[in-house]
């Protein structure tokens, strides 16, 4: 019969659900974080070295490599902090 059988569309590209395309962009993205980060802390070290006595410049690069730590430890945590929230909300199967 004809409204028996279910009818699929063939998945045509790597990621046929949208798991599957979440886990994907998580496994790019944690690199970035790590790039990011790197290259945020080396430039506060630069500026930290050519500061001379300049208290600004001093203040400013503290300030690049303090940002640079947080962002790294949120990235860090995120997952972690995603799945607490969901687990008080009662949301269930995030595989994160």
């Amino acid at each position: 019969m004809l409204g028996t059988e279910s009818f699929r569309i063939p998945c045509i590209t790597t990621y046929c659900t949208l798991e599957e395309f979440i886990n994907a962009l998580t496994k790019l993205i944690v690199p970035l974080f790590l790039i990011t980060f790197t290259a945020m802390l080396l430039y506060g070290a630069f500026v930290y070295l050519t500061a001379r006595d300049s208290a600004d410049k001093v203040a400013s690069a503290k300030k690049i490599m303090v940002a640079a730590i947080i962002g790294f430890v949120l990235a860090v945590l995120a997952p972690t902090i995603v799945n607490f929230v969901a687990g008080l909300l009662g949301v269930q199967g995030l595989g994160i």
